[in-house]
């Protein structure tokens, strides 16, 4: 993840940051009315949501492909 899905992990950091501490502090600073609380929140949840997503991917991308189910077991 250090070489080749630098790309990916980095993009992981970014998303699950801004979702995960910077929309709600933002949020929680501001005090904000109910209608632009629920877009921060919108925004967080999609932005953690990618951060998942990009999780998934590279943790299919690190494994050999020889150990996952469905392999060639030659």
């Amino acid at each position: 993840m250090a070489r080749d899905l630098i790309v990916a992990t980095n993009l992981r950091y970014l998303f699950g940051t801004l979702g995960g501490l910077i929309l709600p502090m933002m949020m929680l600073g501001q005090g904000t009315s109910g209608s632009v609380a629920l877009v921060f929140a919108a925004g967080s949840g999609a932005f953690l949501l990618i951060a998942e997503l990009l999780e998934r991917y590279l943790f299919f991308r690190a494994c050999v492909a020889l150990k996952m189910p469905g392999g060639s077991a030659a």
